[in-house]
């Protein structure tokens, strides 16, 4: 489409510019000839020759076999149209460098195009890949949830049963979207804060509290649980978790008390998945900030959706 718009537009280019645009008829029989040429030129290179012989480094049999085919070209050509070799040669000659430049040109525009391809799918295959850790590493959590429950034989047990396989409901049949309403990411950290609350009896856990319009905004699913894991497999009371949305921006603020006990625990995978989850969907547009001060743990986590900084 492109290459036929571009012929048209040389040919009327020609046409507007010749003393014997007044006759198309003698136009046609004048000019038909070199066009033929010219294309013939054009397209033994673009299709065929750059690719055989100059794009594999055999620039003497490229050089070669243009010099032989310009030079019969323009011979045939300059005895047609009554014209001077060499100024023929030239003519021809022109669309010889014309078919390099684009040939390349689109070459290079392609090779572009499939590497980005290829670096999405790899980012979409890693992420994919991220998330679907998630789902195991709040399910061995819960497990132990579970099995210290069971051990006490606690009547918490089977609403304990209800709640996780409300989250993992959740994970399996809600989570295959890019993206998920940010309302439905706080009803299941909710539920998860009430499933941890069934563990104790003397701790108060509150849930998570909201300031701003969440109803519209849209987040990649699961990408605020892991802070909210941390909280509770590494933290003490009191605890606090808040959600901030303002135009274009979330901001997720955990604190909690540092647990003494349980510092060597081995882990960590939660926040790691996290901060290359971050670093591969917003480049730039997002800071994590875990802080300890006097005993306090503090994570805050901040999206910029604008594209601003």
């Amino acid at each position: 489409m492109l290459h036929s718009i571009a012929w048209l537009v040389y040919f009327a280019a020609v046409y507007n510019g010749n003393f014997e645009k007044n006759d198309l008829n003698k136009f046609i029989v004048r000019y038909s000839p070199k066009f033929l040429f010219q294309a013939a030129v054009f397209y033994i290179n673009y299709l065929y020759l750059i690719q055989e012989t100059l794009a594999k480094l055999k620039v003497l049999k490229y050089l070669f076999f243009n010099c032989l085919l310009v030079f019969l070209f323009a011979l045939c050509l300059s005895g047609l149209a009554h014209q001077l070799l060499w100024i023929t040669f030239l003519n021809i000659s022109w669309f010889l460098v014309l078919s390099i430049l684009i040939r390349f040109s689109t070459d290079w525009f392609l090779h572009k195009q499939l590497e980005k391809e290829k670096e999405n799918q790899h980012l979409k295959t890693e992420l994919d890949f991220l998330k679907g850790q998630v789902n195991p590493h709040f399910f061995f959590n819960s497990l132990n949830n579970l099995y210290a429950l069971s051990l006490k034989q606690a009547p918490e047990t089977p609403e304990t049963i209800l709640k996780i396989s409300g989250i993992m409901r959740y994970m399996l049949y809600e989570t295959d979207a890019a993206r998920v309403p940010i309302k439905q990411e706080v009803d299941m950290i909710n539920t998860y804060i009430s499933l941890q609350q069934l563990k104790t009896k003397t701790e108060h856990y509150a849930p998570i509290k909201v300031v701003g319009e969440i109803d519209t905004l849209q987040i990649e699913p699961l990408l605020l649980l892991p802070l909210i894991e941390n909280v509770f497999k590494h933290g003490a009371v009191p605890i606090e978790i808040t959600l901030t949305v303002t135009e274009g921006h979330v901001r997720l603020t955990t604190s909690n008390k540092i647990n003494e006990d349980i510092l060597t625990t081995t882990g960590g995978i939660g926040l790691i998945n996290l901060k290359r989850r971050l670093a591969l969907l917003y480049p730039d547009r997002h800071s994590l900030k875990l802080q300890k001060n006097d005993g306090t743990f503090t994570a805050t986590l901040a999206i910029n959706f604008s594209n601003k900084l």
